[in-house]
């Protein structure tokens, strides 16, 4: 049997962690780490074993492993920790996902990779932007007047 400090160990969050965060930012793959063991946690609390004729175990059973049963409800100490062990595998493969999944969007440059599409924008008109001879307005990137072909000034 795998102990839950074992699995914490071999398959936790903090290797992860240290093997792909950046010098300059390392909390927030920890911050990512934290909402997925959050998110992780409630899908399986949410995905938990149930109890036939009774359906699922509250949250305050689940957590305690079913230690503050008594009487016959003792019978049910097993879904407890089954229920338990469901939460808590949740919330480490949560936290891996998250950590993993924003280690490796930021590794292939996140949002900002691609340049922002930006239009031109027209500012006033410079000296440079009519032609000396005749006076026609020269288009971006031309080098020859198209009107009466005149060089355009550097």
């Amino acid at each position: 049997m795998i102990s839950m400090a074992s699995l914490v160990m071999t398959v936790g969050a903090a290797p992860v962690f240290a093997m792909v965060a950046p010098k300059n930012k390392p909390g927030i793959y920890a911050g990512f780490g934290v909402l997925g063991g959050v998110v992780g946690a409630v899908i399986g609390f949410l995905m938990r074993p149930s109890v036939p004729l009774l359906g699922q175990l509250p949250l305050g059973v689940v957590l305690t492993r079913g230690m503050t049963l008594n009487g016959f409800d003792v019978l049910l100490r097993s879904t407890a920790e089954e229920s338990f062990n469901y939460v808590v595998i949740g919330a480490i493969l949560g936290a891996v996902a998250f950590a993993g999944g924003s280690a490796l969007f930021a590794a292939q440059g996140g949002a900002g990779s691609q340049p922002p599409l930006t239009q031109e924008v027209a500012g006033p008109p410079s000296a440079n932007s009519f032609c000396s001879n005749c006076g026609s307005r020269y288009r971006p990137g031309v080098v020859f007047c198209e009107a009466c072909d005149g060089r355009r000034p550097a």
